[in-house]
């Protein structure tokens, strides 16, 4: 028996998010919502793209968690001259405080295995003091969601 996956049909559309500034994230009723400032150039997407999400200037994107989901937030830093790097494992109030504390948060990439929900962003917390600190050279941010539903509200 031989089975095939259509590769170009299993997309997940957050192309646009790319690179998009992370405004707001909250976790309540069972869901996680990253909110995210949109702004778009015509030289950075093809037109049709650009014609279909150039007015929306805010996206939800809603993640459905599991009704007892495994949550994993991770932050890295870049190696060091060394080919050092160090890692952060966040609980999930940790991971909400740290977001909302960082000077930038944009938006890189996401993908999805099972019901496992990875999303990744570039985080900016060069200038962080106090409890901050210690987080000061991480440069990525990483949530792992065991999610059911992903979606994507445009306004």
């Amino acid at each position: 028996m031989q089975t095939e996956l259509d590769i170009s049909t299993a997309m997940i559309p957050y192309g646009v998010l790319h690179d998009q500034v992370l405004t707001d994230v909250r976790y309540e009723n069972g869901s996680m919502t990253f909110t995210f400032a949109s702004r778009m150039f015509p030289e950075d997407y093809p037109e049709e793209t650009y014609q279909k999400y150039s007015a929306f200037r805010r996206c939800d994107m809603i993640v459905t968690l599991s009704p007892e989901p495994f949550l994993y937030f991770y932050l890295e830093t870049c190696p060091d001259r060394y080919d050092r790097y160090r890692g952060y494992r966040l609980n999930s109030a940790e991971f909400l405080d740290v977001i909302r504390n960082a000077e930038t948060v944009t938006f890189l990439e996401c993908s999805a295995a099972c019901r496992e929900l990875q999303i990744e962003f570039a985080v900016n917390l060069f200038a962080a003091k106090g409890k901050y600190r210690k987080y000061r050279k991480a440069a990525v941010c990483r949530a792992l969601l065991d999610a059911t539903n992903v979606q994507w509200k445009w306004s």
